[in-house]
């Protein structure tokens, strides 16, 4: 319904209605529908939901933005509500600056090779069946397998004095898990794949799966490491939780203006090393973070946030960026047209050099080489970090001892750890994930990147 020209014009029509008022306004609708299978030995679960189904109109009066969150698509209760809002908009100053931009009328729809609408719900089910019968069979110390399914569909219009934007996100998830138990233990190893992407996320590379398997047999003979400082080589997901937690909440520019972030005061200065090139890049196509336009109209691009070792920007939202006189980068997002706009990640990674595994491997000589992250943890006032892992394996001489260690915990101050890069992978790979603002305003973001050769604290 919301990307008919019908609804568009009745858009135009309301924003209208609140410009002549004030000096900016714009009307964002949005729409989300989801599907979510989860299989294992013992159940099945199908659930359909339509979510986030409203409208947000927003008015700068030129000192401030006030909104109305309407949890409605028909047009006479929009109207309704808009008259009702009209008269106790502040008038402000309107001399206040609020960079808009005009994109004209544009329509974005997610390419995917396989619309998971065409596929009817009994093949989805007799897919995931055989997968997790698959991975059942995969080793026998493997005593259960959840496979759980999810694709998600999001609408969103965004009108203004200038723009007139529909875009349809597709994005398509799996995520498996094998429980095992052996040697005494019982352990568990998950694989996911999915991003802005159809059908097509079921198809998985064998080495994947062998991966998996290697990587339960590793936990079934892990022990604690000795604490302290080791040379490691992280796959590219801890890579990934690396960027996200360092540089990524820690430059959302809205913490500028609360005056909890660190970042803030190190702007082009040298953070990390100068093999360290970082962005957050919305436009990155199929990835869990892809977005065509941010939940302000503003049109997705790359923000460089470490050039080459030296911090260079953060990610705004427009108010944010308004504030701080700078150019809003196109990342404020919602989680729904009943939350406020914050500036959030998308895609955030390091960029990939030149570096084969091997040359990393020739480089470090000894070291641990972590993976299967569990999760991670930044304190952006504070910049430590830690980010936990279930995988370490022991190298020496660039070769594998088979030594394990299980679980692991990265620590360590953000400058220092970013520093210590001494080699960065050529390889990228971009991995499925989900964001909270502090605790609370979930998104999907990607995460992922090259293996990067480091010196940090091991617990």
């Amino acid at each position: 319904m919301i990307q008919s020209s019908e609804f568009r014009s009745l858009l135009k029509e309301l924003t209208s209605l609140l410009s002549a008022k004030i000096p900016y306004s714009s009307a964002l609708a949005m729409e989300k529908s989801s599907l979510t299978i989860t299989i294992d030995s013992k159940s099945r679960s199908i659930e359909e939901r339509t979510y986030g189904t409203g409208t947000v109109f927003r008015a700068f009066n030129g000192s401030f933005f006030e909104e109305l969150s309407v949890n409605s698509m028909t047009g006479e209760s929009l109207a309704r509500e808009v008259r009702n809002f009209l008269p106790g908009l502040s008038q402000g100053s309107r001399g206040g600056h609020y960079d808009a931009v005009s994109y004209g009328t544009r329509d974005f729809l997610t390419p995917v090779m396989i619309d998971p609408r065409s596929v009817p719900l009994g093949e989805k089910i007799e897919s995931l069946e055989n997968l997790k019968e698959v991975l059942m069979h995969l080793d026998s110390a493997i005593k259960d397998v959840q496979v759980s399914y999810r694709e998600a569909r999001e609408f969103a219009t965004f009108v203004d004095g200038g723009s007139d934007l529909h875009q349809e996100i597709i994005r398509t998830h799996i995520v498996i898990v094998a429980f095992a138990n052996a040697e005494g233990k019982t352990v568990y190893e998950a694989l996911a794949q999915g991003g802005a992407t159809g059908y097509e996320v079921l198809s998985f590379d064998a080495a994947e799966f062998e991966k998996l398997k290697d990587n339960l047999q590793a936990l079934y003979r892990s022990d604690f490491i000795t604490p302290g400082v080791y040379t490691v080589i992280m796959a590219p997901l801890v890579t990934g939780i690396i960027a996200h937690e360092s540089f990524g909440h820690g430059v959302e520019m809205d913490l500028f203006l609360k005056r909890k972030s660190k970042a803030r005061l190190y702007m082009h200065k040298e953070i990390a090393s100068p093999l360290v090139t970082m962005k957050d890049d919305p436009s990155l196509p199929g990835c869990s973070g892809t977005y065509f336009f941010d939940d302000e109209g503003i049109l997705s691009r790359p923000a460089l946030i470490i050039d080459e070792g030296i911090l260079k920007g953060g990610l705004s939202d427009r108010a944010s960026a308004a504030a701080l006189g700078v150019p809003a980068t196109g990342n404020g997002r919602r989680e729904s047209y009943a939350r406020k706009v914050y500036a959030r990640m998308s895609n955030t990674f390091i960029e990939p050099q030149h570096a084969s595994i091997e040359d990393l491997m020739s480089l470090a000589g000894d070291g641990i080489y972590i993976d299967s992250p569990m999760g991670g943890m930044e304190d952006p006032q504070g910049w430590g970090i830690q980010v936990t892992a279930k995988i370490g394996r022991e190298f020496r001489k660039g070769r594998f001892t088979g030594k394990v260690f299980s679980p692991l915990a990265i620590t360590g101050y953000v400058p220092d750890l970013l520093k210590s890069i001494s080699g960065v992978g050529s390889d990228f790979r971009m991995y499925p994930g989900t964001c909270g603002k502090g605790y609370k305003e979930m998104i999907p973001v990607g995460i992922g990147g090259p293996h990067i050769l480091a010196r940090c604290r091991l617990g």
